[in-house]
C-alpha cells in the first residue's frame, strides 16, 4: 500500500480574530446556482475558510477548515484537532487585506483569533466538528454540495492554508472517483488539510484530507456526502469533546488568547450597543473610547503590553466610558445596557488577570 501523508504541520505562532456576516448553509442538491468565475469564487468564499492553529511544545499544529452554518460551525479533519485538548485557535480571513504576509510567525503577529471548541472528533472517518463563539450576526458559510453528482474531468478548486501560508487558492480538476475519497490534482499541500474543496457553482464538494507521499498532483478529499452525513449526526453537539488520549496544551491557561476572545466580543457587543443610540454626539464620542480600547487589545495581542501591563490601562479606559455613558443619557434602555456591558467586560478581565497569574 502506498504511504499517505496527512496535512498537518507545525509552526510557531501567537494569536488573533476576524469575523464576518453571513447566512446559514444549505445542501447544494438540486440548487440552481450559476459558474462563478475563479475571482468570485476566492471573493465569496475565503471568509467562510478558516485557518485552525493548534499550541504544541515545539511550535504549533496547523489546518484549514469551512464553516458550514451560520451559528459558527466548522468542519476540518481529526488529524488536524488531533493535538488539541478541547479547544483551537480560529483564525478568519479579513478581505479588507488585499496582502497576506509570507510566514504564519508574520500573519498572527498581527492577528487574533477566535476561540474554538472540538465538539466531535471521527472514529471511523477523518472528519471534525469544531463551534465558534456566538456572534450578534451569523458567520459567512459555504454550501455543501452533492459529490453523487461529480464527474471526471470536472473543475474545481481548494481554499487552505499549505504551510501557514494563509487563504491560499489552487484550481485543477477531479481526477479520479474512489470508492471512499475524491482524488484531484488541484495543488493541495501540508496545512490544506480540512479546508474544502470546491466546484465552480461555490459548493463544497469533499474536505481536503491527504496526499500520496513522494507524488506529484495525487490529492485525496472526503466526499461531501459522507461530510453531510456528520454534520447532521453531530452539528448539534456543544460541549467540548475530549481526545481519546492525552495531547497538547489546553488554551484555557493562555491569558493573551483569553483575552483576546474576551475583549473582541465585549468591544462589538459595545460597539453593537452603541448603534443603537439616539444622540449621535453620545454615538460618536464613545465609538473614540472603543477605538482606544480596542488599540489596547491589539497591542496586547502584538506583545507591546503583557495582560498584567493591559489591565489597568483597560479597566481605566470602561471607567471613562461608564463616565461619557452617563454623561450622555438619553431616551430608552440603551444606556443601562451598555454600562452593564461595561461591568462584564471589567469582570472577564479579571478573571482573565487571575488566569495569567
Amino acid at each position: 500500500m502506498a504511504s499517505l501523508l496527512l496535512f498537518s504541520t507545525t509552526t510557531p505562532a501567537t494569536a488573533k480574530k476576524a469575523a464576518e456576516a453571513g447566512k446559514g448553509a444549505k445542501s447544494g442538491k438540486g440548487a440552481k446556482l450559476k459558474t462563478l468565475s475563479k475571482e468570485e469564487l476566492f471573493a465569496k468564499l475565503a471568509p467562510a475558510t478558516v485557518l485552525i492553529v493548534i499550541p504544541q511544545r515545539d511550535g504549533f499544529s496547523i489546518g484549514s477548515g469551512a464553516i458550514v452554518d451560520g451559528s459558527g460551525l466548522v468542519v476540518t479533519n481529526a488529524h488536524v484537532v488531533a493535538a488539541s485538548s478541547g479547544t483551537v485557535q480560529v483564525y478568519m480571513y479579513n478581505p479588507k487585506e488585499r496582502t497576506l504576509e509570507t510566514s504564519l510567525r508574520d500573519y498572527v503577529k498581527n492577528h487574533s483569533p477566535l476561540i474554538g471548541r472540538v465538539t466531535k472528533r471521527g472514529k471511523d472517518i477523518d472528519l471534525a466538528l469544531v463551534r465558534l463563539p456566538e456572534l450578534v450576526n451569523s458567520y459567512p458559510t459555504i454550501p455543501l454540495g452533492d459529490s453523487d453528482g461529480l464527474r471526471i474531468g470536472q473543475d474545481v478548486v481548494a481554499i487552505g492554508n499549505p504551510h501557514g501560508l494563509t487563504w491560499t487558492f489552487t484550481s485543477g480538476t477531479i481526477s479520479a472517483i474512489r470508492k471512499d475519497a475524491l482524488q484531484t490534482e488541484t495543488p493541495i499541500n501540508p496545512g490544506n488539510s480540512g479546508g474544502p474543496l470546491l466546484d465552480m457553482r461555490g459548493q463544497v464538494v469533499g474536505i481536503n484530507t491527504f496526499i500520496r507521499k513522494e507524488s506529484q498532483g495525487l490529492g485525496f478529499a472526503i466526499p461531501v456526502n459522507a461530510v453531510k452525513e456528520f454534520v447532521e449526526k453531530f452539528g448539534k453537539n456543544t460541549e467540548v469533546e475530549s481526545p481519546p488520549v492525552a495531547a497538547g496544551p489546553s488554551l484555557s491557561k493562555n491569558p493573551v488568547p483569553l483575552a483576546s476572545l474576551s475583549l473582541s466580543q465585549d468591544i462589538e457587543r459595545l460597539r453593537a450597543l452603541n448603534g443603537r443610540r439616539q444622540n449621535r454626539q453620545a454615538e460618536g464620542l464613545l465609538a473614540r473610547d472603543l477605538e482606544v480600547a480596542d488599540q489596547l487589545r491589539q497591542r496586547m495581542v502584538r506583545g507591546e503590553l503583557t495582560v498584567a501591563q493591559m489591565l489597568p490601562q483597560m479597566l481605566e479606559q470602561l471607567k471613562l466610558m461608564a463616565v461619557h455613558n452617563k454623561a450622555t443619557e438619553e431616551p430608552g434602555e440603551t444606556t443601562a445596557a451598555f454600562h452593564q456591558q461595561l461591568e462584564k467586560t471589567a469582570e472577564h478581565l479579571k478573571q482573565i488577570f487571575q488566569v495569567s497569574q
